[in-house]
């Protein structure tokens, strides 16, 4: 097949952009969770992303008052996302790079590539999964100055049993709360 000078220039142009793109990284940023409970304090919710993101193998890089970021080195996948807090919102900001590793063709040996990739759908999807679990046992004020779940002791030992299942107590704190819950029946 015979190309002509315009279709090998447009094509060795198209080449060009793909080169300079392919050291981008793709950035992706939305809601991560929008019901956070009033009850949550930046401290708590802090510590229970910190958490999700090692339970799900991210390497914690940078934390302050209001986000926590971390990178994630995953089959061909280098990606780092920030979990921010601003008010009742937890947002996301993920950004990747795909390598793309050389393989031999007809002889000739080519350089890894790296191309722009979204973040795994299932990796924002999971965080989200395990940041809700572990949020959904912080107790919200009510209106009588006490909290809502105080008066149902069953919501009371799963919220305790989903903050020890999460890392953010120790079993023993588990068990001295969840005899103290009991022993108020």
């Amino acid at each position: 097949m015979k190309l002509s000078r315009r279709k090998v220039a447009a094509l060795a142009f198209a080449l060009l952009v793909l080169t300079f793109r392919a050291d981008e990284s793709f950035a992706s940023e939305g809601i991560l969770l929008s019901n956070v409970p009033r009850g949550a304090t930046k401290p708590q919710l802090i510590a229970i992303i910190q958490q999700a993101f090692l339970n799900r193998q991210w390497s914690v890089t940078k934390t302050d008052e209001s986000s926590v970021t971390a990178k994630l080195d995953h089959r061909s996948y280098d990606s780092e996302m920030t979990i921010s807090i601003s008010g009742n919102t937890l947002t996301y900001f993920a950004a990747s790079t795909f390598t793309e590793k050389s393989h031999i063709q007809a002889g000739m040996i080519g350089a890894d590539r790296k191309l722009t990739r979204d973040v795994p759908s299932a990796w924002i999807l999971n965080l989200r999964k395990d940041i809700s679990q572990t949020v959904s046992a912080i107790p919200s004020p009510d209106t009588t100055g006490g909290t809502a779940s105080a008066q149902n002791p069953a919501e009371r030992l799963k919220a305790l049993e989903n903050l020890r299942n999460s890392g953010l107590i120790t079993d023993q704190e588990y068990t001295q709360k969840r005899q103290a819950i009991i022993e108020a029946l």
